[in-house]
């Protein structure tokens, strides 16, 4: 085992690195719920006019 590991700056490191991937997963779940919710209100739109 490294011995950095248990020292602050490898664990804010690991912890930084965990936070930066849940946020790009937060981002690209958020970007395909806007993408659907944009498809909903054109099909809605549609549903209106016709």
């Amino acid at each position: 085992m490294q011995p950095w590991r248990f020292t602050n700056a490898g664990r804010s490191t690991r912890s930084c690195s965990a936070f930066l991937a849940i946020r790009r997963g937060f981002d690209m779940v958020w970007g395909r719920f806007q993408w659907i919710s944009r498809k909903c209100n054109m099909v809605k739109l549609r549903f209106d006019y016709s």
